[in-house]
């Protein structure tokens, strides 16, 4: 090459040194205009262009310098950075690839492969890579950072934390970091951690993530207002950030505002169409018709081959939502088939799994005798226990509108509680359950009643509404003996079904597929009929369809089993103006009604594996 030429590739890179990028990209293009081919230059100026922001044009140039250079593992590199940091995620995986044949050691070509699979929602491969680059360069924070991200999609928690805390050890200060943690801790239902987590993060300067993650801690806490205000200071820096109307349009939701919750879902969607969780939420509001329009555009959107399929299953459960207001009822349930079977492949069902959990509790818990508690002003601890969609959120709205009983929502507090003991006894649960002596159990008790106390504040009986605590009623009632399980229990293909037509959570594996739903259903009966062997005399059952048929009955039945006078402030459950942070917003703001019951036969023989699932599986 020509010295004249080297000494302005010299003096551009002197430039870019520092952080002089226009004059560098001067002296780059000044070399290109005389060698339009010069690899060294074209590559040089696609590292600027990505520093620049100025991402297709990088693209663009560096593909002329991969042609220029083909073996070059830098070049291939820098294509693979440019793709992806123009969303072209696709295009990036290739030139990542061949850059790492080129040449295998590169952790930073393979933090950002691992990166363009996460962004494709290929969390496996992306650990696979992350891992790879942290074992060449163990002190590669941005990548143990990623790492922790993916390991909590996959959903592996505990790998994340172990991930995020070596990041925090290496770089404390980064709220980008903190704010993964946050996450985690939220995952984990971790809420007062995450609080301050969160907090020290947007301490150390703003960050949009943290503070919508904030405003999920603030609503799981119950401080909705703070909340709001959370997401307001978002779209008030931010007015096109879909996620924070989204969030905002949950919230009114869940406090029965459901025409601001439209507006917002509306805002989220104006704001990127791609957003497609609104899609869903504004489909299945009661207020809300899509039109042929909007209905046409999510069509559209299903035919774009660049949409994740993470993003099309709220689309599909958008249509099944609006096939549902129509009456056209087989459109619906193929609708939801197509949403569900791409949360099943995420996360497949295993239920051996459920059924080694059941025999582990036979094993571990055994009758106890009943004993008083200690003597204290503690209230007495109603767990509203059940299938999801069993009736749960409806007993406890029952039990709320009755003014001596307040009712903390859908916590985590049985869950955390299980994990101080697995930290404890180094086991899991519930083989944990045997270290518990006087001294843990008084502690244990404490600490929930502290937290519950923070949420019901001075009331006499609280309610504790998480359905699946169904799981632990062993651990509850040793640590509560004066405790009140109401287990809610509804017709297995109504309740299955009704499941079914929601996007659980990918944990809920079992939630996204029939036959799965009526396996797991009868794994949920097995271990109910040991919890009734056990604790008998701490469990109602509370059947569904007789609360729908003769509301007063069974509220006086409810009321006369938790020790409560019965008031009739519990008939009118509806007119209670609490916030219901489950599906069932919409329809515990309405008066009772029978149209829940037997319904699902209107989805004819598309309910077959479900059927078969339940019969395979029942019980003698």
């Amino acid at each position: 090459m020509d010295n004249r030429l080297i000494s302005k590739l010299e003096s551009g890179f002197a430039a870019q040194q520092r952080g002089d990028l226009g004059v560098a990209e001067s002296h780059y293009r000044d070399v290109l205009a005389e060698d339009p081919k010069n690899p060294f230059a074209l590559n040089l100026v696609g590292v600027v262009l990505i520093k620049r922001k100025h991402y297709p044009e990088a693209v663009a140039i560096l593909e002329q310098a991969r042609d220029a250079s083909p073996d070059d593992p830098e070049t291939h590199a820098n294509l693979g950075l440019a793709c992806a940091r123009a969303k072209m995620f696709s295009q990036a995986i290739p030139a990542l690839l061949r850059s790492l044949d080129l040449k295998a050691n590169q952790p930073a070509a393979l933090n950002n492969l691992g990166n363009a699979y996460a962004a494709l929602d290929n969390h496996a491969d992306a650990v696979t890579c992350f891992e790879k680059a942290l074992r060449s360069e163990p002190t590669f924070a941005d990548c143990l950072n990623n790492l922790a991200s993916s390991y909590l999609q996959l959903l592996q928690p505990e790998k994340a934390m172990r991930a995020i805390d070596r990041a925090l050890k290496l770089a404390p200060n980064r709220n980008d970091y903190l704010n993964t943690k946050g996450e985690i801790q939220i995952h984990l239902a971790q809420y007062e951690q995450a609080k301050s987590t969160l907090e020290c993060a947007l301490a150390i300067g703003e960050h949009t993530r943290a503070q919508i993650n904030l405003s999920t801690v603030l609503k799981q806490q119950n401080e909705f207002e703070a909340a709001k205000d959370a997401l307001h200071f978002v779209i008030e820096r931010e007015p096109d950030n879909a996620e924070a109307h989204h969030h905002l349009g949950v919230l009114e939701e869940q406090l029965g505002d459901s025409d601001a919750a439209a507006a917002r879902f509306c805002r989220a969607l104006a704001c990127s169409e791609r957003y497609t969780s609104a899609w869903y939420q504004l489909a299945k509001l009661r207020n809300v018709t899509l039109t042929a329009e909007q209905l046409d555009q999510i069509q559209i959107l299903l035919k774009d081959e660049t949409l994740l399929e993470v993003q099309r299953s709220p689309l599909y459960f958008a249509l099944a939502a609006s096939a549902e207001k129509d009456r056209d009822y087989a459109s619906s349930i193929a609708y939801f088939s197509k949403a569900q079977a791409i949360k099943a492949k995420r996360q497949p069902y295993d239920g051996n799994v459920v059924d080694a959990y059941r025999q582990q509790c036979e094993q571990v818990f055994t009758p106890i005798a009943r004993v008083d508690p200690p003597p204290s002003d503690n209230p007495v601890p109603i767990f509203v226990i059940g299938m999801p969609r069993s009736g749960t959120t409806l007993t406890e709205q029952i039990l709320c509108s009755h003014p001596s009983i307040a009712g903390a929502g859908e916590v985590g507090f049985i869950h955390e509680l299980i994990s101080q003991l697995h930290d404890i006894a180094g086991q899991p649960f519930p083989k944990c359950v045997t270290q518990l002596n006087p001294a843990l159990i008084n502690r244990l008790r404490d600490e929930y009643f502290s937290k519950m106390r923070q949420r019901c504040g001075d009331a006499p009986f609280i309610v504790d509404k998480n359905p699946l605590n169904f799981n632990f009623v062993g651990l509850v009632a040793q640590l509560f003996p004066e405790a009140k399980l109401l287990y809610c229990l509804r017709d297995p293909i109504d309740n299955c079904v009704s499941i079914f037509r929601l996007p659980f959570d990918d944990n809920q594996g079992y939630s996204h597929d029939l036959a799965s739903l009526g396996s797991y259903y009868r794994a949920h009966e097995a271990l109910m009929a040991l919890w009734h062997r056990l604790y008998e005399d701490l469990i109602l059952t509370v059947r569904y369809e007789e609360t729908v048929d003769d509301l007063e009955s069974q509220s006086r039945q409810i009321l006369e089993f938790v020790g409560a006078p019965f008031d009739s402030a519990v008939l009118k459950f509806h007119e209670n103006q609490r916030a219901v942070m489950t599906p069932s917003a919409e329809q515990v703001r309405q008066a009772i009604y029978a149209t829940s019951s037997n319904y699902a036969s209107r989805y004819g023989n598309a309910l077959i594996p479900l059927k078969q699932a339940l019969k395979k599986t029942e019980r003698p």
